[in-house]
């Protein structure tokens, strides 16, 4: 069930739940405190507000208990004082006390992040301030609020005292300006700004300005009939992207803000609002100047302001506030249409207009009193392919528009869209030659048969009709033609009589079929239309009355393929034997692909792949046997969707199981498990080679070992799972997966040709010595890989059973902390090359190393230590190791990081540190002194560098790959000096403006670069960054040998979209990360 349709419950279905969860509460932990016992109801209440607000309603005084920890689990928050106190009115003195007290501990103690405050009632009292007071104290404590919203108007707020960290700020409240340009200052990442208060004392809110560098969203109130000039300062917010004015101002004194935006040569300004006032000529002229929007909402004091609009050509949005009649402004839409080169919405009053880049013209009217004449202009769209008329208010008024598309008789204009039209609009349509998808209604069918003239007509969809057989005529045209060229026809409501039936038949060129007929027995005359490839039927009667037709269609249409029917249920009670055996017959006759759906539930065979896919509600809702479906012999997979009774498919499989001719080679269930007495059966299909699907209980398991693939999920346990591959040997056991501790002959590791064994979701407690001894007893020779993920931690015992398995080539697991661990028993496998050590007690792997390094001819290639940290010793051993060459290690201290260089072979090193690491400084060094340098590969996570260490990084020239972070933006003009770098990647967040010079840099220097991820920097590419960007790749690169650099920026940058198409994509290409 949706979210949307569980609000749609009656409270007292969430009542009954809450008594329920507070019944478990009270009989599991009676004598615990509120905060634990009730802990399962308080998660409940914190799901959502709307949870927390019925709790109030069923139990005021529980919730009064329970709202402090409810808050607590909670991220974000919404007080209403207004509906506060109105349940508060019949409260004691006490509960009121209580409930505002544990409101206060509640803000207090919980992780809050964002916080909106209301307080607006008809009539003030101002006691009622104290608890807003006590509330908004404790907000102001708060230091990592990111979002605040206050909406008390009729109240002065004195700042925000330390809060520092605000992302959104909106306020609907009074308060000195002075404050708020504190508050400005103060939260230097601020990016969204509303201030709905058009009181100022005074003072001028463009103050602001100065402290908003981060600021990309404002709202703002202007004075009563000011003088907008003095807003003129917001136009130098450097990444404003979002601007919503709201207020009448002077006439003409907007200008000089628009103007600043469109002088502003950084300005990445894209959406602009200007609400309750219209602009003049000049403010419009000054606002078109601004080439980076996409998004106006205002309204204009004459027409011929709106017609400058076609200079913005990438304008997608267009709101026009002003009440201009669409007659008189018809031209001037035109000219913005015309000249846009983007999909464009417009909006008007009553009207809505919609234009592609394709052509496509959609018209919404919204008053009845509207004229479609009005649009009539419209029609002279130069590349106009496609034109749809919606909501027309009246009948008969197309006809002015239909004569300036017939007249054009514009070779471009292929689909038409109308509604109701009359006797003589039908005759003008026939005259538009281009149109080769028609989709109409009739108000009458007078002319009707004109619509067959339609030279190239391919999809014919008729949404309504005035009667039964008014259809005749124009069917028997279209039979008459002397070459047929319909593809589809649709009728959407209404029925075919017989004699409409008997023409229709003879479209012998219909491909898709949607109708309804009037006499079901009609249906058969359909198996005469040799091209049918889509039918979709609309019926009255039951599956069982209409299925013999569709079957007669079926064995005569030898290309149809998918069969849609929405027909009544199925009123009996028994089995339908009978539909049930034709529905075989259905797929038997199939020569490609067929899908039989009924009313949205289906069944889909795929004769060229020889699947079958079965929805089980099909066969349910319609009292249809599935049984009779196994004599399908052709069918190598079997796909079974939905819901079914424990047990009631081990008939269907026995059937199966007794079939001659054994063909199943793959089943595949979602939706429900099978039992023992299902999985029995299964086992007989001899041609069964893969399964997937949930079991009931784990005895099942047995009769599925001698497949080569399956995926098991054992429900019992709580979604366990079993997949195994036999072609890659690949076995992965999750989540308390049975291992047959009493049942060894059941054990997964009894599986043949095991290669890579993975483990995952097992805890400390848990104890699988056997399992690994019986891997090492069955597979010691063959095992190639085996991971074991935390939880779950080796013992010693553990890594008895694994060092027996010589084959073994990587190793991945976690290690118990235990002091008696013997970890170099792992230096007996002769042929590990990947060792990866998730955790660890610190020092214990001394031994192990000292093994390795040891070794005559070690083997180990990749080793990666996490969560805790070589000792000296450890470094010492690991650089003595000659085989290693790739490293993942967690942070050093300064002294030990040095010895790493000392590795022979190293070509990739990862470090992973926390803000305490040593100073990389001595290992760059070394490194870069290397007479023969072999790291390639160059990865810091969790860190990052300072200005010294980035110079000594930048002296190892053998680096092709770098992935780190930087404390100063200066550090970016030392990368410039690695000439071999292929591929970097920041982690660090910058000012892009104070790294775009040195990003030029190192594209002019660095021509080997292929990709570049600038992390979570919000990056501005304007057009003179992207200009520069593309001028010096060009100059640098060599597109015989080279492609594109990747420019990788972070979802929440802006790139103007237009200037990233103009760039020459042979040498600069530029994505955003979604995750």
């Amino acid at each position: 069930m949706s979210q949307v349709s569980i609000f749609k419950l009656p409270n007292e279905c969430f009542y009954t739940i809450m008594k329920y969860i507070k019944r478990n509460c009270e009989r599991e932990r009676p004598l615990a405190t509120v905060d634990i016992k009730y802990d399962d109801l308080i998660s409940f209440a914190a799901c959502c507000q709307a949870f927390g607000l019925l709790l109030c309603e069923w139990d005021t005084d529980l919730s009064f208990k329970l709202m402090q920890y409810v808050t607590l689990k909670t991220s974000n928050i919404h007080i209403d004082f207004e509906k506060m106190y109105a349940r508060l009115k019949d409260a004691t003195a006490r509960d009121k006390e209580a409930h505002w007290s544990s409101l206060s501990h509640a803000i207090r103690s919980s992780g809050l992040t964002e916080v909106a405050l209301r307080y607006a009632p008809e009539s003030f009292y101002a006691d009622h301030m104290d608890a807003f007071n006590t509330v908004l104290s404790q907000l102001q404590k708060k230091q990592n609020l990111i979002g605040l919203n206050i909406n008390v108007p009729a109240y002065t707020l004195e700042g925000l005292g330390r809060l520092a960290s605000l992302a959104t700020l909106r306020l609907n409240i009074r308060m000195d300006i002075d404050d708020l340009i504190e508050i400005c200052r103060c939260n230097k990442n601020l990016r969204v700004l509303e201030y709905m208060n058009n009181e100022t004392g005074g003072k001028r809110l463009a103050g602001i300005a100065p402290h908003c560098q981060q600021l990309e969203e404002l709202t703002f109130k202007m004075r009563p009939d000011c003088d907008a000039r003095e807003y003129r300062n917001f136009a130098e917010i450097p990444k404003l992207q979002h601007l919503t004015i709201l207020g009448v101002h002077e006439k003409g004194t907007l200008q000089p803000l628009l103007e600043g935006f469109a002088c502003n040569q950084s300005t990445i300004l894209n959406r602009l609002f200007v609400v309750n006032a219209t602009l003049d000529q000049n403010e419009t002229q000054a606002m078109v100047q601004i080439e980076t929007l996409t998004q106006v909402k205002c309204g204009f004091d004459d027409t011929q302001s709106i017609g400058l609009l076609s200079q913005l050509s990438h304008l997608d949005c267009l709101q026009i506030q002003s009440k201009q009649e669409f007659g008189t402004i018809c031209e001037h839409i035109l000219s913005i249409l015309m000249k846009s080169k983007v999909n464009i919405n417009i909006d008007l009053l009553n009207w809505s207009i919609s234009y592609g880049e394709s052509g496509e013209l959609s018209i919404r009217m919204t008053d009845v009193n509207a004229n479609p004449t009005d649009c009539s202009p419209l029609s002279s769209l130069p590349a106009l392919t496609s034109y749809q008329i919606h909501g027309l208010p009246r009948i008969g008024l197309l006809q002015p528009i239909l004569n300036g598309l017939a007249l054009r008789q514009a070779p471009t204009l292929t689909d038409l869209l109308l509604k109701n039209i009359t006797a003589e609009e039908i005759a003008t349509v026939s005259e538009i030659a281009s149109l080769s998808r028609l989709k109409c209604g009739f108000a009458g069918t007078q002319n009707i048969e004109l619509l067959a003239r339609l030279p190239v007509l391919k999809k014919l969809t008729i949404l309504c009709v005035p009667c039964l057989g008014s259809l005749r005529g124009l069917l028997a045209a279209l039979v008459s033609r002397p070459s047929q060229t319909l593809r589809k026809f649709c009728l959407s409501n209404g029925k075919l009589d017989g004699g409409e039936a008997k023409a229709l038949v003879r479209l012998r060129s219909l491909r898709i079929l949607k109708c309804q007929f009037a006499d079901p027995v009609d249906i058969q005359l359909l198996s005469q239309l040799p091209e049918l490839n889509h039918l979709y039927l609309n019926t009255n009667e039951m599956f069982s009355k209409i299925s013999p037709g569709v079957l007669t269609v079926l064995n005569g249409c030898k290309k149809l393929s998918k069969i849609h029917i929405n027909c009544s249920p199925n009123l009996f009670l028994h089995v339908d034997m009978k539909s049930s055996e034709i529905l075989v017959e259905f797929l038997e006759a199939c020569r490609r692909t067929i899908k039989i759906e009924i009313n949205g539930k289906s069944i889909t065979f795929n004769g060229m792949e020889n699947t079958l896919h079965l929805e089980m509600d099909f066969f349910n809702r319609y009292n249809l046997a599935i049984e009779p479906l196994s004599r399908l012999e052709s069918v190598n997979r079997m796909e079974i969707e939905g819901y079914h009774k424990a047990g009631s498919l081990r008939q269907f499989f026995a059937y199966l199981a007794m079939r001659i001719n054994h063909n199943l080679q793959s089943l595949s269930m979602s939706g429900c498990p099978i039992d023992f007495t299902e999985t029995t059966e299964l086992a007989k299909i001899t041609s069964l080679t893969s399964f997937e699907g949930s079991l009931c209980n784990e005895e099942s398991f047995q009769h599925l070992l001698h497949l080569s693939h399956f995926n098991v999920a054992e429900t019992e346990d709580f979604g366990s799972n079993i997949v195994f591959h036999r072609s890659t040997g690949r076995l992965t056991l999750m989540n308390r997966v049975y291992y047959g501790k009493e049942i060894v002959q059941n054990s997964p590791a009894i599986l043949q040709n095991l290669r890579d064994v993975n483990i995952l979701g097992y805890t400390k407690d848990d104890s699988m010595h056997q399992f690994f001894d019986q891997l090492a007893t069955w597979h010691g020779d063959n095992l190639q890989s085996l991971t074991v993920l935390k939880p779950y931690e080796m013992s010693n015992a553990d890594l008895r059973e694994v060092s027996r398995m010589k084959s073994l080539r990587i190793l991945d697991c976690a290690l118990t902390q235990s002091k008696d661990m013997q970890i170099e028993q792992l230096a007996q496998l002769p042929k590990l090359e990947v060792l990866v050590v998730q955790s660890h007690r610190m020092g214990s792997l001394k031994n192990l190393l000292e093994q390795l390094a040891a070794k005559q001819c070690p083997t180990l290639e990749h080793l990666a230590v996490r969560a805790a940290s070589f000792t000296p010793q450890e470094v010492t051993q690991v650089a003595a190791i000659t085989s290693l060459k790739r490293l993942e290690c967690v942070g050093l201290d300064t002294l030990s990081i040095e010895g790493l260089a000392e590795s022979a072979q190293l070509e990739e090193l990862a470090i992973s540190s926390g803000p305490e690491r040593g100073s990389l400084k001595s290992l760059f060094r070394a490194l870069s002194l290397k007479a023969t340098p072999q790291l390639k590969n160059l990865i810091l996570e969790d860190t990052s560098i300072d200005l010294e260490e980035a110079r000594h990084l930048g002296q190892i020239d053998s680096i092709t790959n770098l992935q780190c972070g930087f404390k100063n933006e200066e550090s970016f003009a030392l990368l410039a000096s690695m000439t071999n770098l292929e591929s970097l990647k920041i982690t660090s967040e910058h000012e892009f403006s104070h790294i775009s010079e040195h990003l030029l840099d190192i594209f002019r220097s660095c021509r080997k670069l292929k990709t570049f991820d600038l992390g979570d920097t919000n990056c501005n590419l304007c057009h003179e960054f992207l200009k520069s960007s593309s001028e010096i790749l060009k100059s640098v690169r060599n597109l015989s040998t080279q492609g594109p650099l990747v420019l990788w920026i972070s979802v929440s940058s802006y790139a103007i979209s237009n200037k990233i198409k103009a760039i020459d994509r042979k040498y600069l290409i530029v994505k955003k990360k979604f995750c």
